[in-house]
């Protein structure tokens, strides 16, 4: 009869693989990272980051606030009153 292989798998720690694939990333990706860094310099020099931070400070009361006319963020619905908001 055939007799079962033992399989000893060491436990794993997600967080230990997390921090290795970190500390190798600039080694192995240099432009990636580059390049997040510039879209978090363009998100803070738009003011998304404080944005962001009194949303999460605030709940969702910072994050429905009103945009003023003209901003890129503006509802759909406002710059094309006939854009159905369904």
């Amino acid at each position: 009869m055939a007799q079962p292989i033992p399989l000893e798998v060491p436990p794993r720690n997600p967080r230990d693989e997390l921090r290795s694939r970190l500390e190798q990333a600039p080694e192995q990706h240099p432009e990636a990272v580059l390049a997040a860094y510039e879209v978090l310099q363009e998100l803070h020099s738009a003011g998304c980051s404080r944005l962001c931070a009194e949303s999460n400070r605030n709940g969702s009361r910072a994050s429905s606030r009103q945009f003023p006319k003209g901003s890129p963020r503006q509802r759909r619905s406002e710059t094309n009153p006939s854009a159905s908001t369904d």
